[in-house]
């Protein structure tokens, strides 16, 4: 993704209005015209590097390529194209995307993963003040990449004041996608900080059912990347997980996180 600031403004708006082309007509038999696409049009070594990565995890690991086919078929297209397109062109600042991933020898997790139970699907008794808190504590720690598990999170309004708030912070939702429609996707598209995930239809791999609604098992995300050793921020994050339930809600939204993380084994 960093590859976008190493071209000019031209290149950039061709090569966003050529991937939203090729995503619109075959997203998967499309993938390798888009590398190839990319290759020609970056100059700087990192970002090369960072293709070639892709592209040799993608043709020679199997669960790796598998991951990426399963996103491509089986995310809505409109939030596809719009991620993709949104996060090459994003204005955010290299300097701000930076804060997002710690050096690997960080003592505190990178990543904190927001877990709602089979009783609280959709987080919704966990208000915008509380959750706002637990965003806020984490990145004093330097914190700067969330994942929400839950169900239908698109549709929570105050949710969005968070992304939009905290604009320098990566957050990753994941939801069966069900509730997905066009004011949505634009809502997603502003904001340009988050990364939707929805779980594959057609792999019961990397499924958890909660209360007979699947969710998407981050777990098997991490340890897809790190079995491919593909070189992406992603690959080594540290995480810390807090479940949401109705005896441990008031502990989390009352206490210090960072105390927390102390006391719990990450």
């Amino acid at each position: 993704m960093k590859f976008i600031n190493s071209i000019g403004d031209k290149a950039k708006d061709t090569l966003l209005q050529s991937i939203a082309a090729l995503l619109e007509k075959n997203p998967q038999s499309n993938l390798p015209k888009i590398v190839k696409m990319s290759k020609l049009l970056v100059s700087d070594k990192s970002s090369c590097d960072m293709i070639k990565d892709f592209e040799t995890s993608y043709n020679e690991v199997p669960d790796f390529k598998a991951y990426v086919d399963d996103l491509i078929n089986n995310t809505d297209y409109k939030i596809l194209k719009n991620f993709i397109v949104n996060i090459l062109g994003s204005n955010i600042s290299p300097k701000k995307k930076n804060h997002i991933f710690l050096s690997e020898n960080s003592s505190q997790p990178r990543s904190l993963i927001i877990n709602s139970n089979s009783k609280n699907q959709d987080l919704k008794t966990l208000n915008y003040n509380e959750l706002d808190k637990i965003i806020s504590e984490s990145r004093k720690m330097g914190i700067f990449a969330f994942i929400i598990n839950g169900s239908e999170l698109f549709s929570l309004n105050y949710l969005h004041n968070i992304y939009e708030k905290y604009s320098d912070s990566l957050f990753i939702p994941v939801a069966t996608g069900n509730c997905i429609d066009d004011s949505l996707c634009k809502k997603i598209l502003k904001c340009g900080n988050v990364i939707p995930l929805f779980p594959s239809k057609n792999s019961c791999s990397d499924m958890l059912r909660q209360n007979g609604i699947p969710s998407f098992n981050i777990n098997y995300i991490h340890s897809l990347f790190k079995k491919a050793k593909f070189n992406n921020d992603f690959s080594n994050l540290k995480t810390f997980s807090l479940e949401f339930n109705d005896s441990t809600q008031n502990e989390f939204t009352t206490y210090s996180l960072l105390d927390l993380v102390k006391n719990k084994s990450m």
